[in-house]
């Protein structure tokens, strides 16, 4: 891995932590990069788009501190994406029947097939009759008692890093070889 001229004018300036420090942060920058595209595919392929915002509202920091000879890559998100990720949904009360009547009338309003009802069928009723709503959110409640993990965050990274210790210990070595001889040229 060759020195980039920002390297090279921290060498000069005498800041050779600074230098040192320089490409890992190099290779954290585009590592991060690269994981938060697989993130975002994985929240995609999920069906995690409830708001858009998981996917949307990202920011990445990569900093390198040199008093502590370390570089940090932070990834910062809406951390209701955690939850998905990291337990199952347990209803342990009751649903609220009012509030999933609510939610079953907006995704009827959306999509007029979103739902099927073999009882409105039978008694010639409309989706839309507040019977067949009470009906349908009652079978949903029941039905939700739990939500299996989608694991899009937490498998992923884990897998990355894998990818991004070899990148590591090659510039580790790097680093070792310039510092070594940084001080045999003293």
């Amino acid at each position: 891995m060759a020195l980039t001229e920002n390297e090279l004018r921290l060498i000069a300036e005498g800041d050779a932590r600074a230098a040192l420090l320089a490409p890992f942060q190099r290779i954290l920058e585009g590592w991060s990069v690269e994981l938060k595209g697989k993130l975002q595919k994985n929240i995609v392929g999920f069906k995690l788009l409830a708001s858009g915002d998981l996917q949307n509202e990202w920011r990445i920091k990569v900093l390198a501190d040199s008093e502590r000879h370390q570089v940090v890559a932070e990834f910062i998100f809406n951390s209701y994406g955690r939850l998905f990720d990291m337990r199952r949904v347990v209803y342990s009360k009751r649903v609220n029947i009012d509030a999933m009547e609510e939610w079953i009338k907006s995704k009827l309003t959306q999509d007029p097939n979103a739902f099927y009802s073999e009882r409105a069928e039978q008694m010639n009723l409309s989706l839309t009759d507040p019977r067949v709503i009470r009906d349908l959110a009652w079978r949903v409640a029941k039905t939700k008692t739990k939500l299996p993990k989608r694991r899009w965050y937490n498998k992923t990274k884990s897998a990355s890093l894998y990818d991004l210790y070899p990148l590591l210990q090659a510039a580790m070595a790097e680093a070792t070889n310039k510092s070594i001889g940084t001080a045999l040229k003293l």
